[in-house]
This record gives structure tokens, C-alpha cells and sequence, in this order.
């Protein structure tokens, strides 16, 4: 989880993929709130990972964000999760493949393109089987995320462009810099409408 506040230093606080959400999700996010400086630095936007992931996962997660929107009354916003991985490499290649394992020789995919700078998405996020996602990978596709560690082999026969290991994960940081450009453009979505991103084979959200 995350704080960004202008003039000010960003916060973050990072949990192992371990994590027991229920019990420490609560305290982190209580110790990482209570060092802002109330008044003077107000909570104007929440934003959270709506996924694709494991279902209780995402559904703490979502429920605590809408917590706190509901809280501070403000907007809630919902960021990809390999949205915020593809984020967290540089411009340097033709396109980014961000994945996610699916288990059962599936991934979540994202294709990307630089443009002025940053990743934009080139079509929604899908799942289908690990060959049939990468089909578009090239020699000059940088591949990130941490779908990698069931499906290396793989991507190193498409490209041998493989992220380092410590951007294979969504960063909160990420996660607060994209909900802050989608709350710029707008609209937001209510707090009450957010849900979590489950894919299904054919790639559409349920």
C-alpha cells in the first residue's frame, strides 16, 4: 500500500506474497495512515488493484478501498494489476507483455506500446494458455511479470528480453500513480461499482 501527496515524499508499505490479509492488512494500513499529517495532507482519491488475482485476495482488498473511500468521501479507483506491472519498466523496447500465472498452464496477459513515454495498452486483458498469449511476443517485446516463474522457458523461446525479478509484481506506488492520471481524466466510477477483474478463457470480465 501506498500514500502519494504533492511536495512530499511518497509512502509505502510491502507485504510478502504471504501475507495473511486478514490479520495484517488492518494495522499496515492504520500505521501507514497515521503518518499523515491529518488536515494538512486529506486523502483526496483512493485507488486499489481490482486484478485479475485470487479471489479473496482481491475481494479484501476491494473492500478496504471502498471502506476508506466511503471514510473520506472521495473517488474510488480501480487499477489493472498488469497495469501497474507494465508500469514499472522504462521505454526502451517495441512492446511489453505483462503476465500473470493462471495456474493450469494459463496466463493473464496485457500487451503494451510505448507513447509519449509511458505503456499504453494495446486491447483488454485476457487469459488463455500460455503459448496461445505469448503468440504475439517478438524478439523485441520486453516480457515482465511474475507468470514468468512458471512459464520462462517459454517467453525465452520468443525473446530473451525478461524483466529483472523485483518489477514482477504490481507496486502500490504504481497502483496510486495510474489511479491518480485515470481520476485526472475521468469519470470514476462510484465506490459501490467497483468490482473485482475475473477473466474468463475468452478474455472478458466477469
Amino acid at each position: 500500500m501506498a500514500v502519494l501527496a504533492d511536495g512530499k515524499p511518497p509512502l509505502e508499505r510491502t507485504f510478502t506474497r504471504e501475507m495473511e490479509h486478514g490479520r495484517c492488512l488492518a494495522p499496515a494500513l492504520h500505521d501507514l495512515l497515521s503518518t499523515l499529517d491529518g488536515d494538512r495532507c486529506p486523502i483526496d482519491t483512493v485507488s486499489v488493484d481490482v486484478g485479475p488475482g485470487s479471489y479473496t485476495g482481491l475481494r479484501i482488498g476491494i473492500a478496504t478501498a471502498q471502506m476508506l473511500a466511503f471514510a473520506y468521501d472521495v473517488p474510488l479507483v480501480g487499477v489493472c494489476s498488469l497495469d501497474a506491472i507494465a508500469r514499472a519498466v522504462r521505454c526502451e523496447w517495441d512492446s511489453v507483455c505483462a503476465i500473470m500465472d493462471a495456474k493450469w498452464g494459463k496466463v493473464y496477459a496485457r500487451f503494451y506500446v510505448p507513447q509519449s513515454g509511458v505503456w499504453q495498452p494495446v486491447g483488454a486483458p485476457f487469459v488463455a494458455a500460455a503459448g496461445e498469449a505469448l503468440e504475439k511476443v517478438t524478439p523485441r517485446t520486453l516480457v515482465v511479470g511474475e507468470g514468468l516463474e512458471a512459464h520462462a522457458d517459454l517467453v525465452r523461446s520468443k525473446t530473451r528480453h525478461i524483466a529483472p525479478r523485483e518489477t514482477w509484481f504490481p507496486q502500490a506506488l504504481n497502483v496510486a500513480r495510474l489511479a491518480q492520471e485515470q481520476a485526472i481524466k475521468g469519470p470514476v466510477k462510484s465506490a459501490l461499482e467497483l468490482e473485482p477483474l475475473y477473466l474468463t478463457q475468452r478474455g472478458k470480465g466477469v
